[in-house]
């Protein structure tokens, strides 16, 4: 499947792949500090099945679900449930052979077969040739 880059270019997505983003929460509530953790485990999930690749976070943003605050002094925030990942590389033949790959990471909030509309876009923005290898 061919996906939209910078500066007008096409590249093939690899992979893709979605989990709960608190497939591991056993008991609590997500807050802040947590949600870090979570963020940062998933990069380095990501980071060993494609280790030849740079990870891109497209940032999250968290939602103060309640005004709750749990017996260690933190608030109720939640990130997105679903977390994405999306393997993409670039080859461009002339003049002389590029290959570029890019493991993108990103959380919306439904499973979804395809990338949305809003992430492509974001994609878009990412400067390929100056994060990719």
């Amino acid at each position: 499947m061919k996906i939209e880059i910078s500066n007008n270019r096409h590249a093939e997505l690899e992979h893709f792949e979605q989990w709960k983003t608190y497939e591991r929460l056993i008991e609590g509530i997500p807050h802040s500090q947590m949600n870090r953790k979570i963020i940062q485990e998933a990069i380095t999930r990501v980071s060993k099945i494609f280790p030849e690749n740079p990870v891109h976070l497209i940032e999250p943003v968290e939602i103060l679900k309640s005004s709750y605050v749990n017996r260690r002094g933190y608030k109720h925030y939640e990130l997105p449930k679903i977390t994405c990942v999306a393997c993409i590389t670039y080859i461009q033949e002339k003049p002389e052979l590029e290959i570029n790959s890019y493991t993108i990471l990103w959380l919306q909030d439904d499973f979804e077969p395809h990338i949305p509309t809003k992430t492509k876009e974001l994609i878009k923005k990412i400067e390929w040739k100056k994060n990719s290898f």
